[in-house]
């Protein structure tokens, strides 16, 4: 499949989970560097219509640039499928665990590695084609289940920090002296990580 097609098979709207892989995150509407002259840092922040001060310097400019396109990125794959009917769901950043196609490529890794012993390179396509032929519904459904495992830990220990946060309030008004403070801050539960296992 080229860029800028989609798939014939998929003929109903689905939902794309992408990664942030380098091709994946090619921008539309690319924002300038610091590379860039002032005049074309002007003129992108003008056709966004992000408004800026035409006396700002180049680091003021450039940190308008950054925060907009951080906030509003547009993704060329995610237009192209969006174009099609199709969603586009984006992991966070350096999240690999969230994404099963990872746990699928090491599947795949160890069919190869298991019979690409004392072959010839010129094997290793037909290897790598035989690998995936082998991968199934199973291996996919238990791939996804340990992903959604993963996010359930994520969440739960969100739910943890979220509760420890809450105990940690100090009412600097209610305390009558630093040590009734200390009394209250020693009484709280120490958390670590292994709380939420």
């Amino acid at each position: 499949m080229g860029y800028g097609e989609v798939d014939s098979n998929l003929t109903k709207p689905f939902l794309n989970v992408m990664d942030n892989t380098k091709c994946h995150s090619v921008q539309l509407n690319k924002p300038p560097t610091q590379a860039d002259r002032i005049a074309v840092i002007k003129e992108w922040l003008q056709s966004n219509n992000i408004p800026y001060d035409d006396n700002w310097r180049k680091c003021k400019l450039l940190k308008a640039v950054k925060i907009i396109s951080l906030i509003f990125p547009t993704y060329q794959i995610d237009e192209i499928l969006k174009s099609h009917g199709h969603k586009v769901l984006r992991l966070p950043p350096y999240h690999c665990t969230l994404n099963p196609i990872e746990l699928i490529w090491g599947i795949m890794k160890q069919k190869v590695v298991g019979k690409n012993v004392n072959r010839p390179a010129s094997d290793l396509k037909s290897l790598t084609e035989e690998a995936f032929s082998q991968i199934g519904i199973d291996e996919w459904r238990k791939s996804c289940k340990h992903v959604i495992k993963i996010e359930n830990q994520f969440i739960e220990q969100d739910r943890l920090i979220e509760m420890q946060e809450e105990r940690f309030i100090i009412n600097t008004a209610s305390s009558s002296s630093d040590e009734d403070f200390f009394m209250d801050v020693q009484s709280l539960e120490p958390f670590s990580s292994s709380d939420s296992r």
